[in-house]
């Protein structure tokens, strides 16, 4: 069987402490560092079910993701085209995974970005290995803007600029306030936060 799929909305996630990376809403593809392994998930709205995947090709020139895996002990053939910059951004970063693997490091940030209808709509940046209370940065659009938010102590501005240099992320603020964060992450996911950081900064410009 044959699924075709043209995503509107997709999300990313990747933690540490599993070496785990979650690479799209539908189908819900993971990446098992434990096992160097792609998995889909069978069941995305309950527990899940993972079943092994293969065959995993990435095409750029055509916006296509291609794997095989299984539904209900039937193989499934799985066609995603991207229909956004963010849908290839992860693609990127399936054919990365599919080469190279992954090595994750207890000092390595949690990051989680949401995409809906072709825009970023928020991207958490969380250290999960120091203290009993992570410092969470988020960045967020809404009402036609971006904005840079810190839970605690709470901090919330419109952000003005948006950059990455090098594993260093640096933001500017309307009220006058630059901020930088040097990113403890895998190379390859460096490199998808970086696109993720160019799809925001041209959300800024607009």
């Amino acid at each position: 069987m044959q699924k075709l799929i043209s995503p509107t909305s997709s999300v990313f996630s990747y933690d540490p402490r599993w070496a785990e990376v979650r690479l799209g809403a539908e189908p819900a593809l993971y990446y098992m560092g434990a096992s160097s392994g792609f998995f889909v998930d069978q069941n995305p709205i309950g527990d899940r079910i993972l079943a092994p995947a293969s065959d995993i090709e990435v095409d750029q020139s055509v916006g296509a993701l291609t794997l095989t895996s299984s539904a209900k002990g039937e193989p499934v053939e799985y066609v995603v085209s991207a229909g956004c910059n963010f849908d290839r951004l992860i693609f990127a970063l399936v054919h990365a995974l599919n080469v190279s693997g992954l090595t994750a490091s207890e000092t390595d940030e949690k990051i989680d970005v949401a995409c809906e209808d072709g825009l970023i709509k928020t991207c958490y940046i969380t250290r999960v290995f120091e203290g009993d209370s992570p410092r969470s940065l988020r960045i967020v659009c809404k009402d036609d803007a971006v904005y840079v938010v810190i839970p605690s102590p709470r901090y919330q501005a419109r952000v003005t600029s948006l950059a990455m240099n090098g594993d260093e992320l640096l933001i500017g603020t309307d009220d006058g306030l630059n901020m930088s964060r040097v990113l403890s992450l895998p190379q390859p996911i460096l490199v998808f936060i970086a696109g993720v950081v160019d799809e925001l900064r041209e959300a800024i410009a607009r």
